[in-house]
């Protein structure tokens, strides 16, 4: 019987295969027939991935093997492995992928039904087709498309964690159980760092060197093994990673398994381009990979060319990232450390050729991001309008306090935002901070999403993965486009986030400081002692240094033309946010004084009300309403509360007109926004 193909790389010659002399031989032969009977069981479940994920290119046992291949591509032939590292290795290339089907799963899909993930999962699948928040009755009982959408979704973002436990799963039948790797004590010994290296080719990088996921120090074996075989799980964790991004060729993506299957969508891309791929190869004498197609892309395959571009682009990136780690942990470096012409997309076409058309590289670049923000985010956007960075951070604290009610299941009446004008006596400067008690940020939300303009957080992959559940919770946040923060450099180039989960210790307040606007990077610094007890309760304080010659808090007070007087910070902060459905509060000078109260513009009275829309206006408009307060008695029972379809409570408003009144004819109507 002729090998096959992965029993002819280097590596598996020189750690499993029978050796000529071998002092060794029993310990290396249980480990290749365990392996070889894993390998089998592993192809079977592969095999089921097509039922899923129809049009997912190929999976099967023959991109397993291949990563043999491109482990000795990679690695070079002098790599050092050990027979041991080689199994670890080769259980997680076989089990890398092996959950993108429901059979890895079994009974354990209704389990993960009933997980936050799931109920987020659909509830983003729903609500753009019902342009409204899935109610918990439809989330629970979703149609047949949107449930076989969900498995979908959730096999390709569970995959890799259900990797880490798939040898140690049972399958039973007819009074038998199996297990993927049959050999109990191999099991026990290697189970574990199996399932973590097939679970961290999903792992940003740097989550490699952290000893909470993967131990950072080769170690033994069991005792029957020799002592020289050690395992290095770093070592092998970017092996596979890099193993993997660059296995992209024909085998994957066969001519005819596509015109059976029909991809669509960006999955049509996958296929077309991989299946114009030869197999990859390293430049002798360098320490680069080279592609080359097997024909010319035409016209009709331009973004199937892009995407080829994009992704060998991607897997040059990872082979120089894990050399610069390897090398930084004094680690022996990969033969190949990057795609050779992927630095221009000219230079690609030499090896990926076109036919009919060039790719020019014209993507759209922003190289002056500071400038964009600045655009984007502060005058040119919003005028003039000093209050509007205010209004901003108002709104960004009352959607994080929204978000920890839900998923604390907190009243309604829970959350509180201070604002708090005052001056640094020594700087001669005045400063503006907003705080919440909401769900505060972590150190990958404040350094990541935060700082990614144009992006917001909310009813995102990311948000789903910091805060399971929450979206199907109900969580529809008010900043919806990722610049808002952005407005705050409108006041000065000095700000400050203080910040830290609801759910964290006091070691994990962070601070981001801008300390020259947006020219220089932020210095991002663990809390003092002192600044983790100013957020006793976790949540998110803003501080920002207004400049000087801006005279922001002059500007934020005055009231409209032709008035001359000024306003109080209570009744800006009640003008900016009416209808706010979160207590705010004013501290300035050491005293404390409400703004709102969460929903109170559902029971004030109608000159309050009023007179609350126009704390702004000039003085002729308050002393109007005053004047009517003869009237508003009458109003009163008029201005009912408008409801939604659910329910809530989205406006008060009545058109009224009283007789012999200086007013007649008018409509008073507040509806409710977030701020």
């Amino acid at each position: 019987m002729p090998p096959e193909r992965f029993e002819l790389t280097n590596v598996w010659k020189k750690t499993l295969a029978v050796q000529k002399k071998d002092d060794h031989s029993g310990s290396r032969e249980r480990l290749r027939q365990a392996f070889l009977g894993f390998r089998d069981r592993a192809a079977r479940l592969a095999g089921e991935i097509p039922r899923d994920l129809p049009f997912f290119t190929v999976h099967d046992v023959t991109h397993l093997d291949a990563l043999w291949e491109m482990v000795d591509l990679v690695a070079g032939p002098e790599y050092p492995i050990t027979p041991a590292e080689a199994f670890v290795l080769g259980g997680a290339i076989l089990v890398h992928d092996l959950a993108m089907s429901q059979a890895a799963y079994q009974d354990e899909i209704d389990r993960i039904k009933g997980e936050p993930i799931w109920r987020d999962t659909v509830t983003s699948l729903l609500r753009p087709r019902l342009g409204r928040t899935p109610t918990p009755e439809e989330i629970s009982n979703p149609d047949g498309e949107t449930e076989r959408a969900a498995i979908q979704n959730l096999l390709r973002e569970l995959h890799a964690r259900q990797a880490a436990v798939l040898l140690t799963k049972e399958w039973g039948y007819g009074g038998t159980k199996y297990y993927l790797l049959d050999d109990a004590d191999l099991r026990a010994a290697f189970a574990d760092d199996i399932g973590k290296v097939a679970f961290s080719h999903h792992w940003p990088l740097n989550k490699l060197l952290d000893p909470a996921w993967l131990p950072q120090s080769p170690a033994g074996g069991p005792g029957w093994l020799p002592h020289e075989w050690s395992v290095d799980l770093v070592k092998l964790g970017c092996l596979l990673r890099t193993a993997d991004a660059i296995h992209c060729d024909d085998r994957r993506a066969p001519g005819f398994l596509a015109a059976l299957r029909q991809p669509n969508g960006y999955s049509d891309q996958h296929w077309k381009f991989q299946s114009l791929l030869r197999t990859p190869y390293l430049m002798p004498g360098v320490d680069r990979i080279r592609y080359r197609s097997s024909r010319p892309f035409n016209l009709d395959e331009y973004e199937s060319w892009w995407t080829a571009f994009d992704w060998l682009r991607m897997a040059d990136g990872e082979l120089h990232a894990v050399d610069a780690l390897l090398a930084d942990t004094k680690r022996d470096r990969l033969a190949a450390r990057g795609i050779a012409n992927t630095d221009h997309a000219s230079r690609l076409a030499s090896d990926l050729r076109t036919e009919g058309w060039e790719p020019a590289d014209a993507e759209v670049r922003i190289k002056d991001v500071p400038g964009l923000v600045r655009t984007l985010g502060g005058n040119q956007l919003y005028g003039k309008r000093t209050e509007v960075p205010l209004r901003e951070l108002i709104q960004n604290a009352a959607d994080a306090i929204r978000a920890r009610r839900r998923l604390q299941g907190r009243e309604i009446s829970f959350g509180r935002i201070v604002v708090r004008p005052g001056r640094d006596a020594t700087e001669q400067q005045d400063w503006i901070e907003v705080e919440d008690n909401g769900v505060g940020m972590s150190k990958t939300t404040l350094t990541g999403t935060l700082l990614d303009f144009g992006t917001s957080f909310w009813g995102t992959r990311r948000m789903r993965q910091e805060f399971p559940g929450l979206e199907a919770l109900g969580m529809e946040a008010t900043g919806k486009f990722g610049i808002g923060f952005f407005s705050v450099f409108m006041w000065g180039d000095r700000i400050r986030v203080l910040t830290r989960r609801y759910d964290r210790g006091y070691d994990e307040t962070w601070v981001l400081e801008f300390r020259r606007g947006l020219q220089v990077r932020p210095l991002l610094r663990r809390a003092t002692l002192e600044e983790q007890q100013t957020l006793p309760d976790g949540g998110t304080r803003v501080r920002v240094w207004c400049d000087t010659s801006r005279q922001v808090p002059v500007a934020l007070l005055r009231r409209e033309h032709p008035s001359s007087s000024a306003c109080t910070w209570v009744e800006l902060c009640e003008w900016l946010a009416p209808a706010l459905d979160v207590s705010l509060d004013v501290e300035e000078g050491g005293s404390r004084q409400p703004a709102v109260v969460a929903n109170d513009w559902l029971t004030i009275n109608v000159e309050n009300l009023l007179l609350r829309l126009n704390r702004k206006g000039p003085d002729e408009a308050v002393l109007s309403i005053q004047h009517n307060s003869t009237f508003w008695h009458a109003v009163a029972p008029l201005l009912g509360v408008i409801q939604d379809d659910n329910g809530q409570p989205i406006a008060r408003g009545t058109v009224w007109a009283p007789e012999g009144g200086v007013v007649s004819g008018k409509l008073c109507c507040l509806r409710r926004a977030s701020n």
